[in-house]
């Protein structure tokens, strides 16, 4: 995963876009629009993607967060 990093760096923190869109894919195991290591430690916290910037899901993300994924459970 490291070596994708400096290329998002340039458009996150140095170009400052306002809005990004996670994937339906997983990294690592983990479904990308609830990876809270890449989208709370690394754009948030590390590229400084404020709160006046937005983050939306792909097509179908977030349900497939519960399904096929299995990420989390419907209790949550």
């Amino acid at each position: 995963m490291e070596y994708y990093l400096p290329s998002f760096q340039s458009c996150y923190r140095d170009a400052k876009v306002g809005a990004t869109m996670c994937l339906y894919n997983s990294v690592d195991g983990v479904h990308s629009c609830a990876d809270m290591y890449l989208l709370q430690d690394i754009l948030r916290d590390f590229y400084g993607f404020a709160r006046d910037r937005w983050i939306t899901s792909d097509c179908d993300a977030v349900r497939d967060i519960y399904s096929p994924h299995a990420t989390a459970t419907a209790e949550l």
